[in-house]
């Protein structure tokens, strides 16, 4: 593939393009378990909650491949679209963007947790966390002082991973 993105309309699964010398083809989460642009790596990932403005499960989607090894860190994008009336009848857009991140066992589709910035509670963040991380002594006693945030999750899941000390 020559240049991809992945492309999210309203009520529509998100699909994939890609510019080649044929023209733009379009390929959706179904028929796609990678692909990688310069710069990130994505990955098909689904059946999983998402909480926006309603509760909804994700099927399947792309993710962000953040860290590989025994867990895989992913980030989810949705997208929450409305329409406000406008003056004379016209339609205004506007929408909220949503980033979670997705713990998964490496090789498998659906991941076991999510933590989203907002709507988890540090205390939903260390009961999720601790299970996956049981093996590792040092990155739960860190993690039980809350000295694991949700911004150090990427950090954390990598010194699971690596075997490296959390700094």
């Amino acid at each position: 593939m020559a240049e991809e993105n992945i492309t999210y309309y309203v009520g529509m699964q998100p699909y994939l393009t890609s510019q080649s010398s044929q023209g733009e083809v379009r390929y959706f989460p179904h028929q796609v378990r990678s692909f990688s642009n310069k710069y990130r790596k994505y990955v098909t990932v689904g059946n999983f909650p998402i909480h926006l403005n309603y509760s909804t499960n994700i099927n399947r989607d792309f993710a962000e491949l953040i860290e590989s090894g025994p867990l895989e860190l992913l980030i989810h994008q949705s997208y929450d679209v409305y329409t406000i009336p406008g003056a004379n009848g016209a339609q205004q857009y506007g929408g909220i963007g949503n980033s979670i991140y997705l713990l998964r066992k490496a090789g498998e589709f659906a991941p076991f947790a999510a933590f989203s910035m907002t709507g988890k509670s540090d205390k939903q963040l260390r009961e999720s966390l601790s299970r996956c991380l049981s093996s590792r002594p040092d990155l739960l006693e860190k993690l039980m002082k809350k000295s694991i945030s949700y911004e150090d999750i990427p950090a954390c899941i990598h010194a699971y991973n690596t075997g490296q000390p959390f700094k």
